[in-house]
């Protein structure tokens, strides 16, 4: 076992006190990982069998004070629920829209319970000012959308007092309340807790409450703190890291174990290493990993800043290296098992409710890797893909199922019928016990279903207080709203094999060797989106956190990894579209420590390539039948789109279902405006900004004076879209902010572009149009190829081709060495540009140069056009077309040619449809 350097000065300090004894002394630390090392320390060093003290993280600490349970968030959601109802009355939201962002309501009263804010004054003042404040800057009456939420606000108030009386009476509750219930303990001065000794060890971040507590205990004389800090963070004003540490250690004391000098006297290593994607990330902590001797490995720990890594990890790790222990919690949404309770539960409430359900959504269903190993499950899929017409009854199933001599009972129709809502939670476990079963022993397939039922059993008895008040369709709906933020936790033997972790479990951890996957900017830290009901202005006046503290917080984590390690080596990706660049605690690491002369840190940076092995061939293969193939050339008769190339290219299964077979996108998880949504509202508001300046030179006053009008034509355009409450709140509300402060932005690059060369609009939203001269196989006439131009302008003689972009593009992501389709693969945006610019060549013979470029509207700061750069040149001639048309020939060839199927490509790692085994 490594030295933990503040866990065994921990165990040291609790064994040396000796009284009062460790049966009566509870120690708070901030995980369980780091629990079972402090129980691992205490018994080497007292080198006998001992009791061991009550070791808690400090919210059940809290909980066990004050004799509180902490509630799971899918109990609290569903009793606030019908809180709501109960207080609200007939003026109550509907249960399946309320709990859309129930979340939020809930967090946002855990913290102003955890702050210890009055409810009667905070509420007040929050529905006078949201009273006050003109929402609708200048755009007239509120809307309905404006209008409800007030209406909220104003009961708002009354909700949180009823949902607290209601936890009181329950003796239960989320951790906010159980914080203020301790305070409440406390404050009377009679109140005690069950041990004579606490120890609270390596806190950080303490909300309002928990620092009461912990100063009662400490004045009283019960408690002991000890923080895990060191000076280079403590005594540098500007580092965020140390900013909580400073606060605590300033109101609370010293603490009984000094800092640790580690970030400047420890000798480590570091190496920051640039990967092309995120599986060669993947693939290149397999390799590391690999070229360690097994005693180096032992002592490794792999952190995964992104928790979506763990199956590419897993996927591309060398069998040969033996145990692999994981110890994180993931996110549904980033395991094979994602999806699976969605399209089940769309299958069931059609065939009850309608008798029928669509093909797709069946094959959907039956095509995920879980149901697909269920015997008869292949056979009723050919039947399904055999038969006619775009639905299927409950009668064909029953047909099907019956036919099948391998199918398993109970049939098919048994499992996917239901009658009531109470089913819907039955069928569903019923659904994973069958997956269970086919499942491969000793999988993570196993691990996964096993805590998903769990969870399923959870959600579902939940929502079986609400089942008067939901119908099946808005039963799936708040069922996938309660469900959708579910973790995984996966937790394994703390000292076997090679350690997968976290950020959040590495606290307190003395890790020696350690490999961060994922240091990119907007993954560590992640982006701090408000994603709060609260105003900004609101939560600073009274104290809340705001987006600056979730980065402090991040930062503290990542560098006590950093103080720690020996070796350390961070892979982040660059060149990507979508890349932010390295993680600024990577570029802060470097400028601070590695330049500072009296530190003991060598910093090297690499860039490698990492080539994928294929490790398994593909499972799922589609022939390109005759009917496929009708569908293809239809495509090229109406007109391809550059996405659908792209998305070919990409993976040509994903291509099938989502173009060929036409299966619609899975409804977007996140809480806030989906891409697409907020995409085609930018281009439409922009579109009436610049069409009145079609064939004229852009007037830069014209374009000053639209700059205040733009968020009124955005908002216009999303309320044609979203609910009417959508838009006022939380994360919608700051994707709104950021989008009208972009396209601002956007106006006042165009103006100053416009004042300082020529700068002439010669069309806005225009159809363009390409033909290939050559005949391609498979094909009675010439293939056409069509897309949509955002804008044309000539600046300064040029005529250039501007694609605008709502999200993140980096320069690498437009950059080609050549016209070869092997290198279009995973740069989507310049095979685009490329079709607009042979399509415009085509169009204007006179044309002899362009350039083609994207506008990044998310570079608010410098929304300056990215141009393509073909072998480095950005201006691209007359004599690259007949290049451009050889690479549109080989596309469209290889997606007319019967003998190569459908199949899904291995590297590609974010398939909307196809999973790969």
């Amino acid at each position: 076992m490594s030295e933990d350097l503040f866990l065994a000065g921990l165990a040291d300090r609790l064994l040396e006190h000796g009284a009062p004894p460790l049966e009566r002394t509870a120690v708070v630390l901030p995980s369980r990982r780091s629990a079972a090392r402090l129980r691992q320390w205490l018994g080497n060093k007292a080198g006998r069998a001992i009791w061991s003290p009550e070791l808690f993280t400090m919210d059940r600490f809290l909980a066990r004070t004050v004799s509180r349970k902490l509630l799971p968030e899918t109990d609290l959601l569903a009793r606030l629920a019908l809180t709501q109802l109960e207080v609200l009355g007939k003026d109550a939201f509907p249960v399946d829209e309320f709990l859309q962002w129930a979340p939020m309501l809930l967090r946002d009263m855990s913290e102003v319970d955890a702050h210890l804010l009055d409810l009667e004054t905070f509420y007040a003042d929050l529905t006078a000012l949201q009273g006050i404040e003109d929402w609708s800057l200048g755009l007239g009456a509120d809307s309905p959308g404006q209008q409800r939420l007030l209406r909220y606000w104003a009961k708002a108030g009354r909700i949180h007092r009823a949902f607290e009386q209601l936890q009181t009476d329950m003796q239960a509750g989320h951790a906010g309340h159980v914080s203020r219930a301790a305070v409440a303990h406390f404050a009377s001065g009679e109140g005690q807790v069950p041990w004579e000794r606490v120890w609270i060890a390596g806190a950080h971040a303490l909300t309002p409450a928990e620092q009461f507590v912990i100063a009662h205990l400490l004045k009283r004389g019960v408690a002991r703190a000890a923080w895990d800090t060191d000076p280079a963070l403590l005594n540098d004003p500007g580092q965020s890291a140390g900013y909580f540490l400073r606060k605590h250690l300033a109101e609370l004391g010293p603490g009984e174990i000094p800092p640790s000098d580690l970030l400047r006297t420890r000798h480590r290593s570091v190496v920051a290493r640039a990967l092309p994607d995120p599986t060669s990330m993947a693939l290149d902590a397999g390799r590391e990993l690999a070229a360690l001797s097994p005693t180096e490995r032992e002592g490794t720990t792999v952190v995964l800043a992104d928790p979506g890594l763990l199956l590419p990890f897993l996927r591309h790790l060398p069998a040969t290296l033996g145990q692999v222990n994981i110890t994180m919690s993931v996110p549904l949404r980033h395991l094979p098992i994602n999806g699976l309770v969605k399209s089940f539960h769309r299958v069931a409430v059609d065939l009850s409710e309608g008798g029928s359900t669509r093909k797709e959504d069946l094959e959907r269903f039956l095509t995920h890797p879980f149901v697909e190993r269920i015997p008869g499950a292949s056979g009723l899929l050919e039947s399904v893909r055999s038969s006619a017409g775009p639905s299927c009854s409950v009668e064909r199933i029953t047909e099907w199922s019956e036919g099948d001599p391998s199918s398993r009972e109970p049939a098919w129709t048994d499992l996917l019928v239901v009658k009531s809502t109470r089913e819907l939670g039955d069928r569903t476990l019923s659904l994973l016990e069958l997956c269970r079963s086919a499942a491969p022993e000793g999988s993570l397939d196993l691990e996964q279903l096993y805590h998903l039922a769990i969870s399923v059993n959870r959600t579902a008895e939940a929502l079986g207080s609400l089942g008067e008040h939901l119908a099946p369709e808005a039963w799936t709906r708040s069922f996938d709203r309660l469900f959708r933020d579910t973790g995984l936790g996966l937790y394994g033997e703390p000292e076997a094999g090679i350690q997968v972790m976290g950020l959040l479990e590495t606290r307190l951890l003395d890790l020696d060797r350690v490999i961060v996957v994922g240091a990119n900017e907007g993954v560590l830290p992640t982006p701090a989106g408000q994603d709060s009901l609260i105003p900004f202005d609101v939560r600073r006046a009274y104290g809340l956190p705001l987006g600056w503290h979730h980065d402090v917080v991040i930062a503290h984590h990542f560098f006590q990894v950093v103080r720690h390690a020996r070796h350390l080596t961070l892979l982040h990706v660059t060149g990507e579209a979508g890349s932010e660049g390295p993680s600024r605690f990577l570029l802060q690491l470097r400028e601070e420590l590695a330049n500072d002369p009296d530190a003991h840190t060598t910093f090297l940076e690499e860039h490698a390539q990492a080539p994928v092995p294929v490790k398994n061939p593909p499972v799922i293969q589609v022939r390109k039948t005759e009917r496929v193939l009708e569908r293809l050339a239809a495509m090229f008769e109406r007109g391809m789109s550059p996405t659908r190339l792209s998305d070919h290219l990409t993976c040509p299964l994903d291509f099938y279902f989502k173009h060929v077979k036409g299966w619609r996108d899975e409804p977007d998880d996140e809480q806030g405006l989906s891409a697409l949504v907020l995409g085609n509202a930018v281009h439409h508001a922009l579109e009436q900004v610049f069409r009145p300046l079609e064939g004229r030179e852009l007037d830069p006053s014209y374009l000053l004076a639209a700059k205040p009008g733009i968020r009124e034509r955005l908002l216009a355009e999303l309320e044609q879209e979203l609910p009417i409450n959508t838009l006022h709140q939380g994360m919608p509300l700051l994707q709104l902010e950021m989008a009208t402060s972009a396209l601002q932005a956007y106006l006042d690059s165009e103006a100053a572009a416009a004042n300082t060369g020529h700068l002439e609009l010669i069309a806005v939203e225009t159809e363009v149009s390409a033909y290939l001269d050559q005949q391609v196989p498979g094909l009675a006439q010439q293939a056409k190829f069509i897309g949509r131009l955002d804008r044309v302008d000539r600046r300064d003689g040029i005529v250039h081709i501007m694609d605008l972009k709502t999200g993140s593009v980096q320069q690498d992501a437009l950059s080609l060495r050549s016209l070869d389709p092997a290198g279009m693969v995973r740069k989507p945006y310049a095979l685009q540009l490329l079709f607009y610019a042979w399509a415009k060549f085509q169009e204007d013979p006179e044309l002899d140069t362009l350039r083609a470029c994207v506008i990044p509207l998310q570079k608010s700061a410098d929304p300056s056009p990215l141009p393509l750069r073909i072998n480095g040149q950005d201006l691209l001639r007359r004599d690259l077309l007949p290049s451009m048309s050889e690479l549109f020939l080989q596309l469209a060839e290889r997606m007319m040619d019967a003998s190569v199927p459908f199949e899904h490509r291995p590297e590609s790692e974010y398939c909307t449809h196809c999973v790969p085994s």
